[in-house]
């Protein structure tokens, strides 16, 4: 893969993500304009993890069988249009069938690029820029849809966000490859230990689910953690939005080292950060020091990302299993605040936060660690 194909792939992701990263004002104005309450807020946000994580669990089978450019440009199509129908949507199901269209198109792009990415000479850096790219599109819409477009359109303001950013994208798309590399195509069990590496695959990517578990657990309840301290509404989101930059500068550094450092010294310090800023977040007495540890954790958890997604791909004995890191990104996104949420309860403690932001990284290094070959 050439860096040309490379970028088209991350701008790909970059839109299977935006959805995601979209999604706390999309929700919030969607709410407004369609007068649904909080259970059916949720479920449409399920609807699109669920719909995400099908196409993506099942790319083992079909990623590298058919052309990606044009996979790509229609699965773009499908996003645009479907989107632009949640905002004349007339009945809560029809809303919920085209979120689920989104989602389905949303997971086949980053599939295609997590897979066009892996199969990089230099994937850590490559993973590095995706990571940057979606947390930057979300941070530059978060910031700038509330100023211009939803003062004057409201929740269709967010969706004609998205699909400005979306079509001018779509030149960049067009440097996708239009086929993947059949990786260890001739390979048999007996020029592999393929169970062994299906072993250390597995492992990896289970330390993603686990590190997912922790990041969104956090980002969940940060600003709930701040309300429970009595800190300033205001101020904390001026903080939080001062952390979304850290998740931009995190796998950029991690893009940057990843020649001279290898996986597991980076990783490990990576995701020793998101202990430290969790546990600091969680414990903080004042604003400042809450969004010091705020942004540590953030660092931590954009640093981390493209080492695991490395893990994967080099503990893949085939070259297909890295598709299911998504997945694992999926379901680690939607148990940890799940988890979160019953663990703070009405006692509003931090403790249990503290042991599950500790206990879940543990077991992301000990696999991920062990998952290096």
């Amino acid at each position: 893969m050439n860096n040309k194909n490379l970028i088209g792939a991350v701008m790909a992701s970059t839109i299977g993500l935006l959805f995601y990263n979209v999604m706390p004002i999309y929700l919030g104005y969607l709410m407004e304009a369609k007068s649904l309450n909080y259970d059916q807020i949720g479920y449409i946000a399920s609807s699109f993890f669920l719909a995400f994580s099908i196409p993506s669990a099942s790319g083992y089978f079909w990623v590298r069988s058919y052309k990606p450019r044009i996979i790509s440009f229609i699965s773009i199509i499908f996003i645009a249009l479907f989107l632009f129908l949640t905002s004349i949507a007339n009945s809560y199901l029809n809303l919920l069938l085209q979120i689920l269209v989104v989602g389905s198109f949303s997971g086949i792009l980053a599939t295609l690029a997590t897979t066009i990415i892996a199969d990089s000479e230099n994937e850590t850096r490559w993973y590095g820029f995706k990571t940057a790219s979606e947390s930057a599109a979300g941070t530059l819409l978060l910031f700038i849809l509330p100023a211009t477009l939803i003062i004057s359109h409201g929740f269709n303001g967010v969706v004609y966000g998205m699909l400005i950013f979306i079509l001018l994208s779509i030149p960049i798309i067009s440097f996708i490859p239009n086929r993947l590399l059949v990786v260890n195509e001739n390979l048999t069990t007996s020029d592999i230990n393929y169970s062994k590496s299906s072993i250390y695959v597995w492992m990896a990517l289970f330390a993603i689910f686990f590190n997912f578990i922790t990041g969104s657990a956090i980002w969940a309840f940060a600003e709930r953690i701040a309300n429970i301290k009595d800190f300033d509404s205001t101020l904390v989101a001026n903080a939080l939005g001062v952390t979304l930059a850290f998740a931009i500068i995190g796998p950029l550094i991690s893009s940057t080292i990843s020649n001279k450092f290898g996986l597991r010294i980076p990783f490990i310090i990576a995701s020793l950060l998101m202990i430290i800023g969790a546990y600091g977040l969680t414990a903080a007495e004042s604003l400042i020091i809450y969004t010091i540890y705020a942004c540590i954790q953030m660092l931590g958890w954009g640093a981390s990302l493209p080492f695991l997604y490395s893990l994967v791909k080099n503990s893949d004995p085939n070259g297909k299993y890295i598709t299911l890191a998504m997945p694992a990104v999926g379901l680690g996104t939607v148990a940890g605040p799940a988890i979160a949420g019953n663990l703070i309860g009405d006692s509003s403690s931090m403790i249990m936060l503290q042991v599950l932001a500790i206990a879940c990284m543990t077991i992301s290094i000990a696999l991920g660690f062990k998952s290096i070959k």
